[in-house]
């Protein structure tokens, strides 16, 4: 069973076997197209191993430094 657990404006998150995948929201077109990304847990491991993205910490928010 699938079940959308996030939506923000560019990604979706979404619930597939007790798994959780990351999916790119795509509004070019009239029609919403939902694009596969990677699962949840390897977009975390990438996030905390590359130091955030623009290299901020990933315990710290932009409002924070």
């Amino acid at each position: 069973m699938t079940r959308e657990v996030v939506r923000t404006y560019n990604f979706s998150i979404r619930e597939i076997k007790g798994r959780y995948y990351v999916y790119l929201i795509d509004r070019s077109k009239p029609k919403l197209r939902y694009t596969y990304v990677a699962p949840l847990d390897k977009v975390i491991e990438f996030y905390v191993e590359n130091k955030g993205v623009w290299g901020l910490c990933p315990q710290c928010g932009g409002w924070d430094l």
